[in-house]
């Protein structure tokens, strides 16, 4: 029954495979598929010279390829055997179907891996190579999208920390050329109020060319002078500058205790020195002043009390359109302004004491 099995199978190998049995005699009693009639003249020298285990039998159709396998108390012997030919043609069948299937899988590594040289390697550079013409044409603070972990991330942080600090320097460098052109327009302003004030004699025509000056070569927003009235709050006598018409709804006072005196100019008067506000916005005590200061993109303000004879008459305030614009040297050029201001009113003053006293004799 086993070997009946046996041989339903074997048909199904196609490469000539053939199950036989021998008795101790050395007669065939089983031949798979063509049984006794069709028994291999040979069948019986191959069997006894077919060593335990497995070999090479020659015969006269060939060479064949056999396992031995020994059955005692009985002396059968059972050979499988199977034309070398065929197991000749079945290993190069396989080595066919290999070769085959090394081929196909060379080919799917190798899109494989021009895949991933595209995610890996050429995407990355591609980003790396974008970034270096952004920070050539325009250098700013970017950040390259490629993930750290090998050399191409370490080098697009450095392309990052490289473009920060040119951005850095290209602010700095931006930053130090407005002010000196501040400072520049400033010593205008200064050098044309000085001869202002050789040349005028009254105190309203001063602050007129006063503001006109400072709003033209200082390039303010607003300059303007203002002197309180009997009720303690700032009227205009002076004005120039593209937001001059915020003047008109504006209230600022000199008195300490209401809102509208803690701006820079009511801190100016009181002190009879100066203030500034380089963040108008972001100033709580400018809070009455905002949305007109919104209204008319101001964002700085600075103010400076003019004297006349020791004391404080009137108040100068400048208005920038942005902020921090008010460092330390603009500061110094416009306290030196009014101050030479203050000396032309001084010099007004004591004219018209000399005229007056003319006329009383």
């Amino acid at each position: 029954r086993a070997l009946s099995e046996a041989a339903d199978i074997v048909p199904a190998t196609g490469a000539g495979l053939q199950i036989v049995v021998l008795d101790a005699q050395d007669r065939v009693l089983y031949l798979t598929g063509t049984g006794f009639a069709g028994a291999h003249a040979d069948w019986a020298r191959m069997a006894r010279e077919a060593a335990a285990g497995q070999g090479t039998l020659g015969s006269s159709d060939g060479e064949w390829l056999y396992a031995r396998r020994d059955f005692a108390p009985w002396g059968w012997r059972i050979l499988c055997l199977m034309p070398e030919a065929s197991v000749t043609e079945m290993l190069g069948g396989i080595r066919r179907a290999t070769l085959t299937v090394a081929a196909v899988a060379g080919f799917v590594v190798v899109l494989l891996l021009l895949w991933l040289s595209g995610e890996v390697l050429l995407k990355p550079i591609g980003q790396l190579r974008a970034a270096a013409a952004r920070i050539a044409r325009n250098p700013t603070r970017l950040r390259i999208g490629v993930p750290d972990g090998d050399e191409l991330g370490e080098l697009a942080r450095a392309m990052e920390r490289m473009s920060s600090a040119l951005a850095e320097q290209i602010d700095a460098r931006s930053t130090a050329e407005r002010s000196l052109e501040r400072v520049k327009n400033l010593y205008a302003a200064l050098s044309g109020a000085n001869r202002a004030i050789v040349r005028v004699h009254d105190r309203t025509e001063l602050f007129r060319m006063l503001c006109r000056i400072a709003a033209e070569h200082g390039r303010f927003r607003l300059a303007w002078v203002g002197m309180p009235d009997e009720y303690g709050e700032m009227q205009p006598v002076a004005s120039a500058g593209p937001a001059s018409d915020i003047l008109d709804g504006i209230r600022i006072s000199i008195d300490e205790h209401l809102p509208e005196g803690q701006g820079t100019m009511g801190r100016a008067w009181r002190s009879g020195g100066w203030a500034v506000e380089n963040d108008f916005l972001g100033a709580s005590v400018l809070r009455p002043w905002h949305r007109a200061a919104r209204q008319h993109a101001i964002y700085a303000v600075a103010a400076f009390a003019l004297r006349e004879e020791g004391r404080a008459i009137a108040c100068l305030s400048v208005y920038a359109g942005e902020r921090d614009f008010f460092r330390d040297d603009l500061i110094e050029l416009l306290k030196d302004l009014a101050t030479d201001v203050s000396f032309a009113l001084d010099g007004i003053a004591r004219a018209a004491e000399r005229d007056h006293a003319e006329v009383a004799r």
